[in-house]
């Protein structure tokens, strides 16, 4: 029996691509925002030292950023200066043992444009681990890594009576980061179960203690606890977030759906006239001790 066969006539086909050429127009695009901003950053660990970023953005279509030059810093505490400075030439400008007892303020003046920018930065209570262990028989292998894993447990007391974040972070003999995998009802939906360092709210734990048992790809020596201000948690969730959106893995198996799943997140800011953000942390560090 022989087979249907069909087939697009040469008129036809160039009837259709008559109909696709005059069904397309050109469209304007006009992207809010995309002028060049200030981005300005501040970091302050309690009792030790303050970073300032000072960068222009440079719009939508460069992922470079230009040094912010001719600008005024001014941190003050209780109508007290703290550091006056002027930030001329680099992007990043470290200042030594800074002490605030409470909350100080930061004003940022642009001497050519006369713009101003200003926040505020908190000073972190300390908060220590109760207990750092290293369980060196207890290992797992992850496929997904291709790696094993050793186990590791930290035991927190939550600050009573505030909300609390707090960030973990686990170092080697040398003093670098360790990768870990972290699967525990502390975390709320979406939390990382992969991340360097560990981020977290108490909202789960609030007011009591907390045993987090850690897998860390390498020999952990030194277990790092920061407290962080609501600032610092808010900004690398939604960097975070970002990150996550932009890297869907495409496959042949991949849903139709998440072709179109990456999606831009907007940063947290919290700096008055300008983007980016001042936030700060205390730090306190335990040694692992290895459980026989």
């Amino acid at each position: 029996m022989p087979k249907n066969i069909s087939y697009t006539s040469p008129a036809s086909l160039i009837c259709w691509l008559v109909f696709l050429v005059s069904c397309t127009s050109e469209l304007s695009f006009e992207f809010n925002d995309a002028d060049k901003k200030h981005v300005i950053s501040c970091i302050y660990k309690a009792d030790d030292k303050l970073n300032v970023y000072a960068h222009y953005s440079e719009g939508f279509a460069t992922k470079d950023a230009s040094v912010a030059k001719g600008l005024k810093m001014q941190l003050s505490q209780a109508e007290s200066d703290l550091i006056e400075a002027e930030l001329y030439k680099d992007s990043l400008y470290t200042f030594g043992y800074t002490f605030i007892e409470d909350i100080a303020d930061i004003n940022i003046t642009d001497t050519v444009s006369g713009k101003q920018f200003s926040g505020s930065l908190q000073r972190m209570p300390y908060v220590y681990l109760s207990s750092a262990v290293c369980y060196r028989n207890n290992t797992i292998y992850d496929y997904d890594y291709g790696s094993w894993f050793t186990k590791y447990e930290i035991e927190l007391q939550d600050e009573p009576d505030t909300d609390n974040y707090y960030e973990i972070v686990l170092l080697d003999a040398k003093g670098y980061q360790v990768e870990t995998i972290v699967n525990s009802p502390v975390f709320s939906k979406n939390s990382h179960d992969f991340n360097v360092p560990i981020l977290f709210s108490d909202e789960n734990f609030r007011n009591n203690s907390l045993k987090l048992p850690i897998y860390a790809n390498g020999e952990c020596k030194i277990a790092c606890l920061r407290n962080v201000s609501k600032s610092y948690y808010d900004y690398y969730k939604s960097l975070t977030a970002h990150i996550d959106s932009q890297n869907v893995l495409i496959d042949d198996d991949t849903p139709l759906d998440l072709f179109f799943s990456p999606y831009p997140v907007e940063l947290y800011s919290n700096v008055d006239g300008a983007l980016g953000v001042f936030m700060s942390y205390s730090e306190s560090l335990i040694s692992f001790t290895i459980s026989r």
